[in-house]
């Protein structure tokens, strides 16, 4: 999986963006997510296994991320 972040990091360069990602999105992603949202059927219809699955599912949303369906499931405090 690989996500590029301008929303969290606009000024940053690539690097630092991957670097983001793999350090603190690619974790809470395989620890919570991962599971649920790959393969023939993922949960809820949100594939987390493709950039294009992130896209089609509305798990992100360039340049909106409080439309994003992600972002609103992390900051939730419900558990389910």
């Amino acid at each position: 999986i690989y996500l590029s972040l301008p929303a969290f990091c606009q000024d940053a360069s690539e690097a630092e963006q991957n670097r983001f990602f793999e350090t603190h999105i690619r974790p809470l992603l395989e620890e919570h997510c991962l599971e649920c949202h790959t393969g023939d059927e993922p949960k809820g219809g949100v594939d987390l296994s493709s950039r294009l699955g992130w896209s089609e599912s509305g798990a992100i949303k360039p340049g909106d991320s409080q439309g994003s369906l992600l972002l609103q499931v992390i900051l939730s405090e419900d558990a389910d």
